[in-house]
């Protein structure tokens, strides 16, 4: 799947052949790792496009400092790991 350009969830970084592919694949890696966001930003929390989508509108309108709209994506992102736990 790697060596055609997609994101595998557990790819075989030494059998993709493509420097570019590998090397997105690689940050994928590290991003599933550190426990980071996915590349497709509804999979951290039920509803998190929404949350995201919302809160960029008002990061790009002025209307939401940066600071707010980080503390605005990860509170639902927070409050739904917890409850996993």
């Amino acid at each position: 799947m790697a060596n055609k350009g997609g994101i595998p969830l557990n790819a075989d970084l030494a059998q993709i052949q493509d420097a570019h592919i590998k090397e997105l694949n690689q940050a994928f890696a590290t991003i599933v790792q550190n426990d980071g966001l996915a590349f497709y930003p509804d999979w951290p929390a039920p509803g998190y496009m929404d949350v995201l989508g919302g809160a960029l509108q008002e990061l790009l309108a002025g209307s939401k400092t940066p600071e707010a709209f980080l503390d605005d994506i990860a509170g639902p992102y927070n409050e739904y790991k917890k409850s996993l736990q």
